[in-house]
């Protein structure tokens, strides 16, 4: 195998995060970091690599941003109801998810709003533009 894992203390400014190994272990504000396959929403909406976050590994509420610092999360709940009619039958149902999205806590009040009123108005764009009762006309 490998050997042991590399130990890296990671800069105070998350911007020097730049090149580093993937593999080793993160060390930053004394605390274990692991790498997170998603990003904040300020990385997502300008289209920033989506890898640049890390979660605290005894804590997996306490997240960093390598372009916005420490993150807040921020739950949401998608809730989809739904009525499937095929022959003489009729189905009705609702799907829940239950997720967070995730913001710079150095963002001001009026900036997140901004950001979620965006994000929302996005979301149901999608959600028109793929609803099948429009039609194909």
């Amino acid at each position: 195998m490998g050997g042991p894992k590399r130990i890296i203390e990671l800069a105070e400014d998350p911007s020097q995060w730049e090149g580093l190994d993937r593999n080793a272990h993160l060390m930053h504000n004394g605390r274990l970091w692991i790498w997170m396959p998603a990003g904040c929403v300020q990385c997502v909406e300008s289209s920033q690599p989506k890898d640049q976050t890390l979660r605290a590994v005894d804590d997996f509420d306490v997240f960093v941003c390598q372009n916005h610092g420490p993150l807040e999360k921020v739950s949401y709940v998608f809730e989809q109801h739904y009525t499937i009619q095929l022959g003489s039958r009729t189905v009705t149902g609702s799907r829940r998810t239950e997720d967070f999205l995730l913001f710079a806590k150095n963002q001001t009040v009026e900036e997140r709003e901004a950001l979620i009123t965006r994000i929302l108005a996005e979301a149901e764009d999608h959600e028109v533009e793929h609803d099948p009762t429009m039609g194909d006309d």
